[in-house]
């Protein structure tokens, strides 16, 4: 299956999944002090500002379906409930909503919002799971 959908494994079998896996795991940290020294491979833990986080959601997912709600109206409304007119007014502000979406979290991006930030190191044993 790997093969057919272009992967990295396709060229080198076995080893492309595992290091395609890992570079997606990886992103830069703004604003970490030199002093640190952090390498590939330290364990730390990060964290985003919950105003950013919330913002983020509702433009992932609130301004994509808010807009593609009020395409609905429109649609039934200026065509007198015609389902034809609802389901392409519906599809037009999805598509609206995207765009949207796409504009609004690329400013949040370019603005530094989204950017994982370093809180500390991670205690020996320390996991992600609360029921550890």
């Amino acid at each position: 299956a790997s093969a057919a959908c272009g992967t990295a494994s396709a060229q080198a079998p076995g080893i492309g999944t595992i290091t395609s896996r890992l570079e997606a795991r990886r992103f830069k940290l703004e604003d970490v002090p030199e002093q640190l020294h952090l390498r590939v491979g330290d364990r730390i833990v990060i964290g985003l500002d919950n105003r950013a986080l919330i913002k983020g959601s509702l433009i992932a997912y609130a301004l994509p379906l808010f807009t593609s709600l009020m395409g609905c109206a429109v649609g039934n409304g200026l065509y007198d409930g015609s389902d034809g007119a609802t389901l392409l007014g519906a599809v037009l502000g999805l598509a609206v909503g995207l765009l949207g979406a796409k504009i609004l979290a690329a400013r949040l991006t370019a603005r530094g919002d989204l950017a994982p930030q370093f809180l500390r190191w991670a205690q020996p044993g320390e996991t992600c799971s609360p029921r550890d």
